[in-house]
């Protein structure tokens, strides 16, 4: 709340800090599991079953009429992570992610299709006509990266969109994970930890790897 005890959000006059996102962890299949007399039972706690390590799973994601940065921006979700090098970043999804939980890695195929091709013929080259066009996704992408950098122009923060950048391919990075105490999380019930006392605010992500 500010001065006059009005409510604060990030449509008016506050800044947000950042995003919440964790660390990586190597995590194995009985790490989760909780042992009886060795780990702290925590009221409110629910059983789970995850899924496997190298589970697999398949989707899709339909969409219409969309501008070129609109489109970009999905395609930039889904290459969240490429650093310079070419090494592709894992996302977190689902429950668990403190303790390594959902890190994924996961590769999609990218198809526009032109509706009047499509339904205008049956066949085409002794096939049925899908309407599929031959276009590059780095005209998205680039049409997205162009509006975004423009967008940051206005923007009076310390950071810039590849510096955002970098630091979440930095993050998403899996094969060169910070180690686990480097990147401990505040335990719940636990009396008498003082790590977390003077709530010291996170450092940069490039810091906690160089450290």
């Amino acid at each position: 709340n500010d001065r006059d005890n009005r409510v604060m959000d990030w449509d008016c006059c506050s800044q947000i800090r950042g995003y919440k996102l964790y660390w990586h962890r190597k995590a194995s299949n009985e790490s989760w599991q909780f042992t009886k007399g060795k780990d702290k039972e925590v009221k409110g706690t629910l059983p789970l079953e995850p899924a496997k390590i190298g589970s697999k799973f398949k989707g899709r994601i339909r969409f219409k009429n969309l501008s070129k940065e609109e489109l970009g921006a999905i395609l930039a979700v889904l290459n969240l992570g490429t650093s310079e090098n070419g090494n592709k970043g894992r996302f977190k999804i689902g429950m668990g992610k403190p303790i390594g939980m959902g890190s994924i890695d996961f590769s999609y195929a990218f198809k526009l299709i032109d509706r009047k091709t499509r339904y205008s013929s049956l066949f085409s080259a002794e096939k049925w006509e899908n309407g599929i066009k031959s276009v590059s996704k780095e005209t998205f992408t680039q049409a997205f990266e162009i509006w975004m950098k423009q967008k940051f122009l206005n923007y009076n923060g310390n950071y810039s969109y590849s510096e955002i950048m970098k630091a979440l391919s930095i993050m998403m990075d899996w094969k060169n994970s910070p180690k686990s105490e480097k990147i401990a999380y505040m335990p719940i019930g636990v009396k008498g930890d003082k790590r977390f006392v003077k709530r010291i605010p996170l450092p940069h992500p490039e810091d906690v790897i160089k450290q």
